[in-house]
C-alpha cells in the first residue's frame, strides 16, 4: 500500500506560486519571439525566386534576311476568300508567307516561281513562316512592310524608296539617323541607333530601302533633307530587317 506525502500548505502555496510564474515567463518569451519576427527586416525573409527563362522576351530589333527559291505550293485567304498569302516550296522545306490583302494582285502577277526575300519565324502551330519583306518573280520586285492600309486612290507605295549612300554624318539628338552623301536621312528607331552604333561610322555605304516622309500641304523644309524612315539596311552585303 502506497502512502502520499502530504506537503505543508506554506509548500504547496509556494509551488503554486512558482507555477503561475513559469506560466507567466513561457507566454512572455512567446509574445517577444512573435514581436521580433514582425520587427524583422524584409531583406532577411526568403524571397520567391524568379523561374530562369520565363522572363520577358527582348526581340533583336535588327533582323538578318535570307532569299529563299521556291514554287508556290498553295495559296492562303482570308474569311472573304481574298489573297493573303502562300506556301513557299523550296524542296528543302515548306514555308508559310502572309502579307496584306492590298498586296495580292501585285503579287499574283509575278507568278508561281518565286524568290521570297524575309526573316524566318515560326507560327504559334509551330508552322515554319517567314516575314514578307520582298517577293521577286518575272523580273519584278515587290517590297512589302507591315503596313496599315491607305486611303482609296493611292498605291500603298507612292513614298517607297530604294537607295545606297555614304554616312556623311551621325546624328543621334536633332535628326535620330544617319546623314548620307546623296540627301538622304536615314532614320531608325532609339533601340536601333543603340546596336548600330557600332556597326556603322563616317564613311560606311549602306544599301537602304525605307519609306520617304513626304510634305504636307503648304510645308516647308528648313533643310534640303529627304527623310526616309528606314525599313532594311544592308552593311557589308548582309540585309537586316528594321523592327
Amino acid at each position: 500500500m502506497q502512502i502520499k506525502k502530504i506537503l505543508p500548505l506554506s509548500k504547496v502555496i509556494r509551488l503554486n506560486k512558482n507555477n503561475k510564474n513559469m506560466k507567466r515567463h513561457l507566454l512572455f518569451l512567446v509574445g517577444m519571439g512573435m514581436f521580433l519576427i514582425i520587427l524583422q527586416p524584409v531583406s532577411s525573409v526568403a524571397q520567391p525566386r524568379l523561374r530562369q527563362g520565363h522572363g520577358p522576351v527582348v526581340k533583336n530589333p535588327l533582323q538578318r534576311i535570307s532569299a529563299y527559291n521556291g514554287i508556290i505550293m498553295e495559296q492562303t485567304y482570308n474569311e472573304d476568300f481574298i489573297f493573303d498569302g502562300f506556301y513557299l516550296n523550296t524542296l528543302a522545306s515548306v514555308f508559310l508567307v502572309k502579307f496584306a490583302p492590298y498586296f495580292g494582285e501585285r503579287i499574283a502577277a509575278l507568278g508561281k516561281e518565286l524568290t521570297v526575300n524575309g526573316v524566318l519565324k515560326y507560327a504559334p502551330d509551330g508552322v515554319q513562316e517567314l516575314e514578307l519583306v520582298s517577293v521577286s518573280g518575272k523580273g519584278q520586285t515587290v517590297y512589302v512592310y507591315d503596313r496599315k492600309p491607305v486611303p482609296p486612290g493611292l498605291s500603298p507605295q507612292d513614298n517607297f524608296v530604294k537607295g545606297e549612300g555614304k554616312v556623311k554624318a551621325v546624328n543621334r539628338d536633332e535628326i535620330r539617323g544617319y546623314v548620307l552623301d546623296n540627301g538622304v536621312v536615314l532614320r531608325f528607331p532609339e533601340h536601333v541607333m543603340s546596336q548600330l552604333s557600332s556597326m556603322i561610322q563616317e564613311g560606311t555605304v549602306v544599301e537602304y530601302t525605307g519609306e520617304e516622309k513626304i510634305l504636307g500641304q503648304g510645308e516647308v523644309r528648313v533643310r534640303p533633307y529627304r527623310i526616309v524612315n528606314c525599313r532594311t539596311i544592308s552593311l557589308n552585303g548582309t540585309p537586316y530587317l528594321v523592327r
